[in-house]
C-alpha cells in the first residue's frame, strides 16, 4: 500500500494526508478482484484499457496499477487484448505487462501504442456483435 502524501497542512500546521486517486483505484482492485471478474462474466469484453504509467504531476508521480497486477486485472476480466495506457514514451512498462500476460492461462495480446498511433479491433469471427 502507498504511503499517503502531504498536500499541504491545516491552519495548525498538521499535515494533510491523501493517496492519489490512481493509487486508490489499484488498492480498490486488489482488495476487490470479484468486481472485475464479475463485469468479465456479465458482459464479456474482449478488449481492455488500463492504466499502467501514471501521470506526472510536476515531480509526483501519480501509480496507477503495476503491470503485474494490470495482467491479473486483464485475466480477471476475461479479455484477448490489452492497451497499456498513460505512460511515457521509451517508459519499460508496456514490455514489462507483455512479459507479466505472457505466463497467463489464456493468450492476451498487448497493443502498445506510441503517440499518434491508431488501433482498430479486428472483427469477430463468428459474426456476433462482441
Amino acid at each position: 500500500m502507498a504511503t499517503p502524501r502531504s498536500c499541504g497542512t491545516t491552519a495548525d500546521r498538521r499535515p494533510i494526508l491523501r493517496r492519489p486517486a490512481a493509487e486508490l483505484l489499484a488498492d480498490h482492485v486488489r482488495r476487490h478482484p470479484h468486481l472485475l471478474r464479475t463485469c468479465g462474466e456479465l458482459y464479456h469484453p474482449t478488449v481492455a484499457i488500463l492504466g499502467i504509467g501514471g501521470v506526472w504531476l510536476g515531480r509526483v508521480k501519480l501509480s496507477e496499477l503495476p503491470s503485474a497486477d494490470a495482467a491479473v486485472a486483464a485475466q480477471w476480466l476475461g479479455v484477448s487484448t490489452l492497451i497499456p495506457v498513460h505512460y511515457r514514451p521509451g517508459d519499460p512498462a508496456p514490455a514489462q505487462l507483455a512479459a507479466d500476460v505472457a505466463s497467463a492461462d489464456r493468450p492476451i495480446r498487448v497493443v502498445s501504442l506510441d503517440i499518434g498511433d491508431t488501433w482498430t479491433a479486428p472483427l469477430p469471427v463468428d459474426g456476433s456483435d462482441g
